[in-house]
């Protein structure tokens, strides 16, 4: 009997986590994403640098294990200091960095939060040439939160039900 309530509650467990019923934690609001830019100021700006300085319009950091994905393949990050801020800013939360500069997105986007069921992401992003505002992938909000950063919200189910309009 006692075997049969535990793997009843296993199962509803299980059920709760594909349905996407678990209690999510929310997204940063833009100010605390103002908060993190202000405490990871130097290494946010190790990375930004790093990544202008490549020779792509891509690039990925996927993970803080000292590598980054462009032209098809992941390359060893060979400067300590940059491996060193990318650690940090994992450990402070920071899940994904990519530079994207195809087709006039201009940025380099840092995500501090994503759905875990459902593609909605949010984070903190940066243009690469100082222009203008950044364009992450599936943005459905950009607002400026300092002089040089923006705080980026991603929905791809609302992005798709209502794309932005071509220029």
């Amino acid at each position: 009997m006692r075997q049969n309530r535990m793997l009843l509650c296993l199962l509803i467990g299980i059920a709760l986590l594909f349905s996407g019923c678990i209690v999510h934690r929310n997204p940063p609001s833009a100010e605390d994403t103002k908060e993190f830019i202000a405490q990871h100021q130097d290494d946010l700006d190790v990375v930004v640098e790093y990544l202008k300085d490549l020779e792509c319009d891509y690039a990925a950091i996927e993970n803080p294990r000292g590598t980054v994905f462009y032209a098809f393949e992941d390359h060893k990050i060979e400067q300590q200091g940059v491996k060193t801020s990318i650690r940090n800013l994992w450990r402070a939360g920071c899940k994904f960095i990519f530079k994207n500069d195809e087709r006039g997105a201009n940025s380099i986007y840092f995500e501090l939060w994503y759905q875990t069921v459902g593609d909605e992401d949010c984070g903190i992003a940066c243009t690469i040439d100082g222009q203008g505002t950044p364009n992450t992938e599936f943005q459905i909000q950009c607002e400026s939160i300092t002089e040089d950063w923006f705080y980026c919200y991603d929905a791809y189910e609302e992005w798709r039900s209502h794309p932005p309009q071509e220029s």
